[in-house]
């Protein structure tokens, strides 16, 4: 799986990001790309540090 953060917008402790990738799904005897956007919401700790909270994503047909 590889993917690519497109923006990220940060307000607070929470951060939004936004992406794309492509992960390789194993069906059967064969190999099928999935294509997929992204939206990750992301929390930021009492130590700093920024937790993912919530993770979604959509497959597409074929990429941007």
């Amino acid at each position: 799986m590889t993917f690519d953060f497109d923006r990220i917008e940060v307000g607070g402790d929470l951060a939004a990001v936004y992406g794309s990738g492509i992960m390789t799904l194993q069906v059967e005897e064969d190999e099928v790309p999935m294509y997929f956007d992204f939206v990750d919401i992301l929390r930021k700790d009492q130590s700093g540090n920024w937790l993912y909270s919530s993770v979604i994503f959509n497959d597409k047909d074929v990429p941007d």
